[in-house]
């Protein structure tokens, strides 16, 4: 009794001891890593960071790149998870591509080695899917939307990305693994909220829209076989088929679609869905041991009604189930079902229906497929296969159509080099190809259209743009010219030529004109004061060719509550709608703003002997990574929700400027949470604006959206809609100086700041008027409302500093002087 008293004791030190180690080398691992979240993936062109990805079979990627934070990269290195489903290509040092290989999913894991020893990971999950015959489907029920191929991928808080209502039609495009990539058919949708995703297969249900059959069959006189029932689309489950003969005494067909032949003669099998919307018919010929089917020709004009027998010979059978596709750009495959007492298979080839057969492939008894490698990219070819007897009886199938596959374009263009006059442009070689035709749009200059401005042969790989300008921002795309005459285009790229600039000149301006710029580029600009220890919610700083403007902002909403209004802030909520709308945001400033100042041509800027690039850098109150000063000052960008106001600067606020039913984007100064005299920017989302009573204002969409972030940015950093003079014309739309030429309307001119359709980017005077609203107003973008000169003939306040040339305008001859 002792001994197995210890013995248990001896048990239980040992588990004990077991799960203290486990613990203490989990531990230990732990320690060793750093959290994720100081890793970001980006891929191509993409600034955010990503979780999801989803690729076509045989598709590339676009490069993956990383960013990491607080840390010095010693190595990096990604890999796949699934191999058999994607495969990594290493492109340079911390960067790659990924192959598609097969339908699945997997993940691309980035680990990474820093120079103090730490590991670092990020992980994101692909799901390649296969492409099939777009297909409506209905929903069952209420149904989850991912990102990807999987409700359980743990690379992001929530794989869910929105929902679809119940008995809802989407359209499917490809599949991978139990899910569906859906498309929606609506034209008002999110960006990248709903307009693709992926929906679990249980979820949906694809109706049947058609039934097909073979035209004909035939069959000896006691034969037996079964009718072969495909649905349209494929993917439509099979219902309950109903099966009726028109003449029984010949052939009949029971409930499982099976075949049995009674007599000589001609009947017509009936095939239908149990609801009766879909009907399918064959065409049976019973052949006697003569080798003649009995027909009724009464049917045919001028006859008798006696029945006879038909004086033709015995058509082939067609009951191999032979089928050709394009299997690749250079290959064409053909299958069939295996056949009893076979001798050999004979595959047959022309270039036409009726034309001249060929034997190209003689195979075993044992085959099912066969790879033909010798055609033409894209050509038809016709096939028949022959089915050799062991007692030499030869069969036939139907001859059926095939070419190959369309090749795959994937040009990979890229910008390799840019200079001032000129722009370098790389792709990689393609298939089947005549030749490249390269073209061009002038994205500052508001031009619509691609113009062409070279062409090369199908062997040249590189094209220097050499018509380019300094200080430009082009967009790039190649038409691939094909052997098939199916040209593709490529992807587009965008590269901003360069330009001489003076770093010492530029300097000197600044300091002079616009103190408050910081040229030190060491300084923190999160610890920066202007105007005596402000802390501003916009500064600028300038180092090497680029001024940079930074907004300091705190993406908010406030929801209505118990006569009150709760306030959140957008980024801490995890919401993708939210987050969605800030993107939007975000990136319709950025893409405006965006710009170089360079004199060139006749231009006249106040910016004389000056050029630099304009770059927006979003400062966000919730971003831990970034250490601000105590007294920093941050704008309220409002995201959907209200727009309330502060009431005296206690902590209630009323809604005074935006209520449902009534939302629309504006902005005006008041007092934050702790006083403090802030730009607030109200950003409705455009549901919101749907739901207005006012039928006049539910039109916008998300291009309108982008562009009014801008707008109203504009409005916190010190510009006005428009400046009319004592002569009544706007400086913002009536001159040359403050705008663009509009082709569409002369006399008039673009600027960020009307309301127009064609409105687009920054102009030089802008920023020229942004930088005088700051300077008289020390920093402050709400003040500089009030200390605008006033012009009381206009009644509306007007800026000296556009006021110091070219301040008419002349219609009939169109200048300005």
């Amino acid at each position: 009794m002792k001994v197995q008293y210890w013995g248990w004791k001896l048990v239980v030190f040992v588990i004990l001891s077991v799960i203290l180690c486990v613990v203490y080398f989990r531990v230990e691992v732990k320690a060793e890593d750093v959290a994720v979240s100081t890793v970001r993936i980006m891929i191509g062109e993409g600034t955010e960071a990503r979780h999801h990805m989803g690729l076509a079979m045989d598709a590339v990627s676009d490069e993956f790149r990383f960013e990491v934070k607080g840390y010095e990269v010693k190595s990096s290195a990604y890999a796949s998870s699934n191999p058999d489903v994607f495969t990594i290509q290493n492109t340079s040092e911390g960067r790659c591509r990924v192959q598609a290989v097969s339908q699945g999913t997997g993940y691309v894991t980035l680990t990474i080695r820093t120079k103090d020893g730490k590991k670092l990971t990020e992980r994101i999950f692909v799901s390649v899917y296969e492409t099939i015959s777009a297909c409506d489907a209905v929903t069952k029920r209420r149904a989850d939307v991912y990102r990807g191929a999987s409700d359980h991928a743990d690379v992001e808080n929530n794989d869910k990305k929105g929902e679809l209502e119940k008995g809802e039609t989407i359209t499917l495009i490809a599949i991978c693994d139990d899910y569906f990539r859906f498309a929606r058919k609506e034209e008002n949708i999110e960006p990248d909220g709903y307009y693709t995703g992926f929906v679990k297969m249980t979820d949906v249900t694809v109706p049947v829209i058609s039934l097909m059959v073979e035209e004909e069959l035939f069959f000896d006189l006691g034969e037996e076989g079964a009718l072969d029932v495909e649905v349209e689309p494929e993917l439509a489950p099979e219902p309950e088929f109903l099966y009726d003969s028109s003449s029984p005494e010949i052939a009949v067909i029971d409930e499982k679609g099976f075949i049995q032949t009674k007599r000589a003669g001609i009947t017509v099998i009936t095939v239908s869905t149990a609801d009766g919307l879909h009907k399918a018919k064959c065409t049976v010929y019973v052949y006697s041991p003569g080798g003649a089917a009995w027909e009724d020709p009464g049917k045919e004009e001028g006859s008798t009604g006696n029945t006879t027998i038909q004086e033709s010979s015995k058509k082939p059978k067609n009951k191999f189930d032979f089928q050709a596709y394009g299997y690749t750009d250079q290959s064409i495959r053909l299958t069939w079902k295996k056949q009893k007492k076979v001798k050999t298979y004979e595959i047959q080839r022309a270039v036409k229906k009726k034309g001249t057969y060929k034997t190209i492939k003689k195979l075993k008894s044992g085959k099912k497929n066969y790879l033909d490698k010798k055609v033409r990219f894209y050509k038809n070819y016709w096939y028949r296969l022959v089915v050799v007897k062991k007692n030499k009886k030869k069969l036939q199938s139907n001859p059926v159509k095939a070419k190959t596959k369309d090749s795959v374009v994937n040009l990979d263009l890229r910008v390799s080099g840019v200079k001032e006059n000129s722009v370098e442009l790389e792709w990689k070689k393609q298939k089947h190809v005549t030749g490249y035709v390269i073209q061009r749009r002038d994205v500052w200059e508001r031009q619509e259209k691609f113009k062409k401005i070279g062409e090369t042969g199908k062997k040249k790989l590189k094209f220097i743009d050499q018509t380019a300008k300094p200080a430009k921002k082009y967009e790039y795309r190649i038409i691939v010219k094909r052997t098939n005459n199916k040209d593709k285009s490529s992807n587009q790229v965008l590269a901003k030529t360069l330009f001489w600039y003076d770093n010492n000149s530029n300097i000197s301006k600044f300091q002079k004109d616009y103190p408050f710029v910081c040229t030190d580029e060491k300084q923190d600009m999160n610890q920066y004061s202007v105007f005596g220890d402000y802390y501003s919610p916009i500064k600028y700083s300038y180092a090497k060719g680029t001024l940079t403007i930074h907004l300091y902002c705190e993406f908010v909403q406030y929801i209505p509550k118990g006569g009150d209004y709760e306030r959140k802030n957008v980024y801490l909520s995890n919401d993708e709608k939210n987050l969605t709308y800030c993107k939007i945001f975000q990136e319709g400033v950025k893409e405006r703003y965006e710009i170089a100042v360079a004199n060139r041509g006749k231009q006249e800027y106040e910016f004389q002997n000056m050029n630099f690039d304009i770059k927006i850098v979003f400062h966000e109150k919730s971003d831990k990574n970034e250490k601000y000063h105590k007294s920093q000052i941050f704008n309220e960008i409002l995201i959907g929700g209200e727009c309330p106001v502060l009431i005296n600067g206690e902590n209630k606020y009323e809604c005074q400027w935006s209520i449902q039913g009534n939302h629309w984007f504006h902005q005006h100064s008041t007092n934050n949470q702790n006083g403090e005299s802030i730009s607030r920017i109200y950003m409705p989302f455009l549901d919101q604006l749907l739901n207005n009573i006012d039928v006049n204002c539910r039109h916008y969409n998300y291009g309108e959206y982008a562009y009014l972030s801008a707008h109203e940015t504009g409005h916190s950093v010190g510009l006005f809609d428009g400046y009319p003079t004592k002569e009544k014309y706007d400086r913002f739309t009536d001159n040359e100086e403050t705008g663009v030429p509009e082709p569409r309307h002369l006399g008039s001119y673009d600027n960020i700041m009307v309301q127009r359709e064609w409105d687009k980017y920054l102009v030089p005077n802008d920023l020229e008027m942004m930088l005088y609203a700051y300077l008289i107003s020390e920093g402050t973008s709400w003040r500089c409302l009030q200390k605008y000169k006033t012009n009381e003939d206009a009644q509306i306040e007007i800026s000296d500093c556009i006021l110091n040339h070219l301040d008419h305008y002349n219609d009939t001859e169109g200048r300005a002087y």
